[in-house]
C-alpha cells in the first residue's frame, strides 16, 4: 500500500539509527516498512524500505534503505553475493532471497517495535518516493539486527539508545 506524499524533498538515511534519530526528535511521527528490491543487470538486491513524513510543518519524506540480500542470477546458477557468498541452482537462489527478505523484515519489524523512537511502526506501508539511489550494505551499523549463522536475528547485546 503506497501513501501518497505531498512534493517535497527526500531526506536519505545511511543508517536505522540516524532515519529513528531524525524522525523521533520532530514528532511522534509513524514509520513505515516495507519490502524493497531492484534489478542490477544480473544482479538482484532486496531489502527493507524505512519512510516516515513529519507532519505538514516539515513535508520531507525520510527514508532508509536496508539491504538483505544481493544476488547474481545467470542461466541455471545463481550466486548470493551478500550477506555472505555461495553459488546454488537458480532456483535455490532465488528461495533464498525471498527468504532472507523476510527474515529481515520481520526482525526489523520487533525490533523497531520494542524502540522508543520507532513506536509508531506500520508494515507492507510506504510513502512514495523516487528511485531509490543509497543500498548501504552497513545500515544496520549500531542497530540490534544482525546476520548471524545464515539468519538475520535480533542482537542479544542491545546497544544503548540516545535520547
Amino acid at each position: 500500500m503506497a501513501k501518497k506524499s505531498k512534493a517535497g524533498p527526500v531526506c536519505e538515511y545511511g543508517t536505522v539509527n540516524a532515519f529513528l534519530n531524525a524522525v523521533s526528535e520532530r514528532a511522534q511521527a509513524t514509520i513505515l516498512l516495507a519490502p524493497v528490491h531492484r534489478p542490477i543487470g544480473n544482479a538482484v538486491q532486496a531489502g527493507a524500505l524505512l519512510t516516515s513524513q513529519i507532519p505538514d510543518d516539515y513535508p520531507c519524506v525520510h527514508l532508509c534503505v536496508i539491504l538483505a540480500v544481493e544476488a547474481v542470477l545467470v542461466g541455471e546458477r545463481g550466486r548470493v553475493t551478500y550477506p555472505y557468498r555461495q553459488a546454488q541452482p537458480d532456483r535455490q537462489v532465488r528461495q533464498k532471497i525471498r527468504d532472507l527478505q523476510q527474515e529481515l523484515l520481520t526482525v526489523l519489524l520487533h525490533t523497531l517495535q520494542h524502540d522508543p523512537r520507532g513506536a509508531h511502526v506500520r508494515s507492507d506501508a510506504f510513502y512514495q518516493v523516487p528511485e531509490i539511489q543509497t543500498w548501504n550494505r552497513q545500515a544496520l551499523a549500531g542497530f540490534p539486527v544482525t546476520y548471524q549463522d545464515g539468519h538475520w536475528i535480533a542482537s542479544a547485546d542491545r546497544p544503548e539508545m540516545p535520547f
